[in-house]
């Protein structure tokens, strides 16, 4: 009696629980069809586009509640210091792959374009309650662009799995010159789970918010600190800002390239093969990296010079480049040499710039910077700075209009005022002292930052 009333109670269970799930299909299948919505997890952002550079669409799994007062939308990737506010623009949405899909106002004080940042989650108050809408994936929501709208990190080269927002800042009073090679180091220390370089291979590349690679060329790597030029087409405003974005592809994936129009070069010698992926050229106002065993063209030497993927001069020998006149008012030559002596004439420079009347440039391993002219007038000043005479070091040379400048490895550079000094020279040469020898490994021209100071630099998180 007992097990007929205890299979009687199962049979009853049964047809219940068969019921209710007829009567639940039946009513998703009635809210699908009446409203087009449609059924998944609540309370997730399901897609995030752009319609505009500061209309936000939000997809949600399901209709905001009746009254719901929206308090903000959380992004990541935003440069430090800017104010973000958000506004709904219509209480009732539209519906996309059957989704309710609300339009928000986006605005910042730096008047960026509104995709460089990812969603992380929607914020909305509704009967004294907040809540907070994550996205589907729980990770912060790459933006992505819609109606024709191509901005942001939404569109990412082939092969990039992860990118930095970096925020380049120029706080001068006047622009950059267009283009502008920005020097931005990086920590590898704080991307170990993301970066590979060793100078055969690097994993990373630089690009805008459009998703074009920028023209890159890694300098050196000196104790987990990668030295990088940028090439930034645009410049820089005077008092603004500008984004770009540091990309990583798989640590087993090589991006070194010495096209110059996509990926990411390297100085000559950090390849095993000397300049196998050297796109200096493309980064560069002007650049040689005396590849090869002879001269690039626009050079001429005299007296003991060899070169072999460098140069050597010695015993007075010289090497000079005349085919071509720089204003060394707004660019910087750089080079990458050294000297092997002291030498006791400081009144002839070793590595210089010139023209018909003046020449100024280091002298003897960088120890003095000197200034003369043809009717033999001359200043002299101590250049301070990581300079030696037995290892490769950078020497920078530029001017004013009231003197000259020397600066060894981007230390504090040297000033001499010393009259009027020309804005153009029509040759860079390199000469040793005496007994001396001098090897020169690369040579580049770069834009003079405003002021002389370089825009400053900050990174954000990894998206």
């Amino acid at each position: 009696m007992l097990n007929k009333k205890l299979q009687g109670a199962l049979e009853y269970i049964m047809i219940l629980s068969a019921v209710i799930i007829v009567v639940i299909i039946a009513v998703v299948g009635y809210m699908y069809s009446a409203h087009n919505v449609k059924v998944g997890s609540f309370d997730e952002i399901i897609s995030a586009q752009a319609s505009s550079s500061n209309t936000l669409l939000l997809e949600l799994s399901e209709l905001l509640p009746p009254g719901a007062q929206i308090k903000g939308i959380n992004f990541t990737g935003v440069p430090s210091g800017t104010s973000i506010s958000v506004s709904l623009e219509n209480q009732t949405p539209v519906y996309n792959d059957g989704y309710p899909e609300y339009s928000f106002s986006v605005s910042d004080l730096l008047l960026t374009p509104l995709t460089y940042y990812n969603v992380s989650d929607l914020v909305y108050e509704v009967n004294g309650k907040t809540i907070a809408v994550a996205t589907s994936t729980g990770e912060p929501m790459a933006i992505e662009g819609t109606n024709g709208y191509n901005g942001g990190s939404s569109t990412l080269p082939s092969g990039i799995i992860a990118y930095v927002p970096i925020t380049i800042s120029n706080n001068q009073n006047v622009a950059t010159p267009s283009p502008f090679q920005q020097m931005i180091q990086i920590n590898e220390g704080n991307y170990a789970n993301y970066i590979a370089y060793n100078g055969n291979i690097a994993n990373f590349e630089f690009f805008t918010q459009s998703g074009s690679v920028l023209p890159a060329w890694i300098e050196s790597n000196n104790s987990g600190t990668l030295t990088v030029w940028v090439r930034l087409p645009n410049g820089i405003p005077a008092n603004s800002n500008s984004v770009i974005y540091l990309g990583f592809a798989s640590k087993t994936t090589n991006l070194l390239s010495s096209s110059g129009t996509s990926d990411i070069g390297e100085a000559p010698q950090l390849s095993s093969t000397y300049a196998e992926y050297d796109d200096g050229a493309s980064v560069f106002n002007n650049y040689w990296n005396f590849a090869g065993t002879s001269l690039p063209n626009g050079w001429k030497s005299s007296g003991s010079v060899s070169i072999n993927n460098g140069v050597t001069i010695a015993n007075a020998g010289s090497i000079l480049q005349s085919s071509y006149t720089i204003n060394p008012q707004t660019t910087i030559t750089d080079a990458y040499w050294y000297d092997t002596g002291w030498g006791p004439t400081y009144f002839n420079p070793n590595f210089v710039l010139e023209n018909d009347t003046t020449a100024w440039g280091f002298s003897v391993a960088g120890g003095c910077h000197v200034n003369y002219d043809s009717n033999g007038a001359s200043s002299l000043g101590a250049v301070t700075g990581s300079y030696s005479d037995s290892s490769y070091w950078i020497g920078s040379i530029w001017t004013s209009t009231s003197g000259s400048y020397a600066m060894a490895s981007y230390s504090s550079p040297n000033y001499l005022s010393w009259g009027f000094i020309p804005s153009t020279a029509t040759a860079i040469s390199f000469s040793p002292t005496e007994i001396y020898v001098i090897y020169v490994q690369w040579v580049r021209v770069r834009a003079l930052p405003p002021n002389s100071v370089m825009p400053s630099v900050s990174f954000g998180s990894v998206q």
